[in-house]
């Protein structure tokens, strides 16, 4: 009273499987034809794996990955001190500049200026700056 499945899906016998035994070649030969198959197969999604594999790990070990990422904050730390010391020297030229404006200059300034460039300046003198 058992049922096949052949019989349940109501496969025709054209396109059964034969078993074993009954097959055309025997049992020790192999056949190339499978095995060809089975490579043409497999290529196109075996490129598409290596395509995916080598973009997942450019993404992730890459120059501009995520193991890089620790590096450029790192830069970003060191760029960010640098633009700090930058911004301090050009308010330190901006003030000074507004020290020799020719509406109203710094006495002082003008002529710690002209000292320094005319060489008039003695080894041991200090100028204390008016600020």
């Amino acid at each position: 009273m058992g049922i096949r499945l052949t019989q349940l899906l109501h496969v025709p016998a054209a396109l059964r499987l034969k078993p074993l035994a009954k097959r055309d070649s025997p049992v020790g030969e192999m056949s190339r034809r499978p095995a060809l198959n089975m490579i043409r197969s497999a290529f196109w999604p075996t490129v598409a794996l290596a395509v995916i594999l080598y973009f997942a790990g450019a993404a992730i070990v890459g120059q501009n990955g995520l193991f890089s990422l620790a590096g450029y904050r790192h830069q970003r730390a060191e760029h960010l001190v640098t633009l700090q010391t930058l911004q301090a020297e050009r308010a330190r030229l901006a003030h000074h500049a507004d020290l020799l404006d020719p509406r109203h200059v710094d006495p002082d300034f003008a002529e710690e200026m002209v000292r320094k460039q005319t060489g008039q300046i003695r080894p041991d003198e200090v100028i204390l700056p008016a600020d």
